[in-house]
This record gives structure tokens, sequence and C-alpha cells, in this order.
């Protein structure tokens, strides 16, 4: 924040809520906004705290303000906390601005966990929040004041996820674009992971032909990423991802039997979040089987959240009514500020 910033300092100071829970003066004057511009530049050089400005990709216009804040740094932990001005919500801002500043402070900072807190009315908070990998902890009573007055706060916390690249392959073992001479490879794969009846969606058997025609066009299709896991010139993995809706990829992935617990899934889901990133997208989404438990882990290390449940929603050929886990990662860096819905 800098003192080109004096014009954010001002319609702060107009809203009705801004002055009330952070320290932008409620009265706007030349030499106040001064004063709070200056604080935040000794937060940064005291290191209780590191404020940035959210600004409009486009134009670099200022639109709020976002921090991480290092009390319990000694502790592994910080706080975070954002505004914006009201000509800027609505539009997605907040939730980019608090995944950009998440990632930059696990990346930065020494902290395991990350926390913030929000008013039980304040809806758009609550969906910001969760929308950036938040989850919800608990309610904590009287923790903080606004005005005159003590307020309830939700707790939010995300922690440090676990990179995918912390479980490199070993040797012998690569993961690279699939190749028009890997479709019969990875038709074998499909067909033993699909004779095993559940871990994926397609049963055996099935129209193998179809599938190599499908899986042959998404290869040299660049909307689409194929990627193979090859062990000793055989395909022992497989991940295909897609776009799915503007800015938000889905994905599936299988590993041969003989092979799972040994860091191909990891390595797959590495090249599938890299691909999205790239891409432009700035979430990437999955459905995993309930009862797949060491799947869920997997992306849970990843910093995969769980979104809901579409309950008895794939009828499987002997009849039964099976539920899917829906699961999402938000990706920090996502190249059009204003992209998302709220």
């Amino acid at each position: 924040m800098s003192s080109a910033d004096v014009d954010l300092v001002r319609e702060a100071a107009d809203d009705e809520l801004i002055p009330l829970i952070t320290t932008v003066p409620s009265v706007y004057t030349a030499e106040e906004a001064a004063r709070f511009i200056e604080r935040q530049w000794d937060r940064t050089e005291s290191g209780s705290g590191y404020p940035f400005v959210i600004a409009r990709a486009s134009d670099g216009k200022p639109l709020g303000s976002i921090g991480v804040w290092s009390k319990d740094l000694s502790e592994g932990r910080a706080s975070i906390g954002y505004w914006l001005v009201r000509s800027a919500r609505g539009q997605g801002i907040a939730a980019h601005a608090l995944r950009t500043v998440t990632a930059w402070a696990f990346e930065h900072l020494p902290v395991s966990r990350l926390q913030l807190y929000v008013e039980p009315w304040n809806v758009a908070s609550i969906r910001t929040a969760e929308r950036a990998g938040f989850r919800r902890e608990g309610l904590l009573r009287g923790w903080q004041r606004v005005g005159d007055s003590r307020r309830d706060m939700y707790m939010y916390a995300r922690l440090r996820p676990t990179r995918p690249q912390e479980s490199p392959l070993r040797r012998g073992q690569a993961i690279r674009v699939a190749l028009p001479a890997d479709v019969d490879g990875i038709i074998e794969l499909l067909s033993a992971v699909a004779a095993e009846g559940k871990w994926i969606r397609a049963e055996a058997p099935f129209d193998t032909e179809a599938a190599a025609r499908r899986i042959l066009a998404m290869s040299g299709d660049e909307k689409h990423g194929v990627f193979v896991a090859e062990i000793d010139g055989s395909v022992a993995g497989t991940a295909t991802v897609e776009f799915t809706a503007r800015g938000v990829t889905s994905f599936a992935m299988m590993v041969a039997a003989d092979q799972r617990g040994r860091g191909i899934g990891t390595a797959l889901l590495d090249r599938v979040v890299e691909w999205s990133r790239d891409h432009g997208a700035h979430k990437v989404t999955l459905e995993v089987w309930p009862h797949n438990q060491a799947a869920m882990a997997l992306y849970d290390r990843a910093g995969f959240e769980v979104e809901g449940v579409l309950r008895a929603h794939y009828r499987r050929r002997n009849g039964e009514l099976w539920d899917a886990v829906l699961m999402s990662l938000g990706l920090a860096g996502a190249p059009d500020l204003g992209r998302g819905s709220g």
C-alpha cells in the first residue's frame, strides 16, 4: 500500500462496516489516510503482518486490502483478513485474493495453519472462505469487538497442504503426456481396473474400441490433458482432465493394482493440477466413491475439499445406486481477477 492508494482509503472510510472491523479511519481526512497507510508499512517492517492491496488485474485499480497477521507465527499459525470496497463486491475478487495470499503464506511463511474469522450473518464472506478451501471449525462467542459491542465469530481454518511433489517417483518411473502408442496400454489398464468393480465408473466388459477412439481423440485435443505413468516401458497409471465449465476442470485417474501406494497417484495428481493451472483454471474438481478412502486421503493431503455428496447418483449394472463424493481444489494465481460468480 502506498500514498497512491488514498482514494481506496477514502472509499473504505465511507463504508458502513469496514471502519468497524479494521483500522481504516471512520472519518476520512488526508492526514488520517496517510497515517493508516504508514501503519501498513510499519506492520511489514516490524514483522507483525504482511498487508497487500487487492487490485484489478486489467488496470491496477485498488479495490481492497488483504493481510496475513503473524502474532502467533512462533506457534506455526497466522490469521488472515480482508476487505473490499462496495463497488468491488460480488465479483469473485475476494475469493481469488484469499486463495492467492493463502498460497503465498504457505510458500513464504513458517505456518502450518491459517485462520480467519467471519460474523455468522456475513454469508458472502462465509462463501468466500469456503471457496478458498477454509473449513469452519466452530463459533467463538463474544470474540471480537465491532463498534461498541462484542460479536460472535465463526472460526475458519486451512492447513498447509502436502505438496504432491513431496512423493517423488522412483527410478524407472515417469509421468508424461500420453502418445497414440500408449492407447493400447491405457485400454489394458482400464480393463483391469474396471474388472475390479469398485474403483472407477467404467464396468467390465465395455466397448474397448470406442474407448480407444475416445482416448486417441482426447490425446490429440488441446482442450484435454491425458497423462500416463510409465514404469519400465509399461502404462501403470493414467489421468485425464478437461474443462467442464469456464475456469473449472474435472479429472479422473487410475493406477494398476500392483503399483498402488508407490507415489504414482500423487505424481499424476500433480500433473493434473499443473495442467489445469497452466490452462487458466481457477478450480479443479473430481468425483470419488465414498468407499475409496485411500483416494480421498490423497486428495485431502493435496488440499482438496469435500463440497458435497451426490446421493444414489450412479446406477451400477447390478442395479445398485452408488453415491459419489464431490471434491475440489481452488487454484491460486488464476489469470482473471474478476472471474467467479460470488
